[in-house]
């Protein structure tokens, strides 16, 4: 459950007679929260749990233009996990970005991708894993649409023949790598059967340094 910068979980156990969701040992009304979300990674016996959730409302608008600041920093879904070595992307995730235009300052990448860690008051938008992870973390093993990030060849010659619930899988192979061959061919292996699409339909624009095919879904 969320409203401005902070995250409530815990168990919601039906209503009282006014119609105020009994929550844990208290009660709240529906209008006093700013989102009310499923956490169905979260175990019947969870403990009811508080999290003062900081957010930079000028980055974050920005960044996802159509996002409500205080919504986005607080809501309760899942929209991206990232594969790869987890190392270099927790040094990833300290990169200070901004969209070029309306003058925002840099901000750090975790503040817009909000990495869940139940040990940290980030956010629950994506799932950060190492390339070696027995099977998918959660939240990121419930159902839900969602954007897959393969970083690394290793990454995608481990994950891109068990991928069972995204919308966007996004594969990063470096040239750099050893096994970047191997990744590239296992990819198109994958999408043999797939139709190769037009950047232009997909409105993605690669820098010059950068190669890029993308394909819809396989036949």
């Amino acid at each position: 459950m969320s409203g401005g910068g902070k995250v409530e979980v815990g168990p919601v156990m039906g209503t009282d007679p006014r119609g105020n969701l009994r929550f844990g040992r208290k009660s709240l009304k529906p209008s006093h929260c700013a989102d009310i979300t499923l956490a169905p990674w979260a175990s019947h016996d969870y403990r009811e749990r508080k999290y003062d959730i900081a957010y930079d409302a000028a980055l974050i608008r920005n960044m996802v233009p159509s996002a409500r600041p205080e919504l986005f920093a607080t809501e309760g879904r899942t929209a991206c996990v990232v594969m790869g070595p987890t190392g270099d992307l927790e040094e990833e995730l300290k990169l200070r970005v901004a969209r070029p235009g309306d003058g925002a300052r840099l901000g750090p990448v975790y503040e817009i991708l909000r990495p869940f860690d139940m040990y940290k008051a980030r956010g629950w938008h994506s799932v950060i894993c190492g390339t070696q992870s027995f099977d998918w973390p959660l939240p990121a093993a419930e159902k839900g649409r969602r954007l897959l990030i393969l970083d690394g060849a290793a990454a995608v010659n481990r994950w891109v023949g068990n991928i069972h619930d995204a919308d966007v899988v996004l594969a990063l192979v470096h040239r750099s790598d050893s096994s970047a061959a191997a990744a590239a061919e296992a990819v198109l292996n994958q999408r043999r059967s797939a139709l190769r699409l037009d950047l232009r339909e997909i409105d993605w624009t690669p820098s010059p340094t950068v190669e890029v095919v993308a394909f819809g879904e396989p036949a």
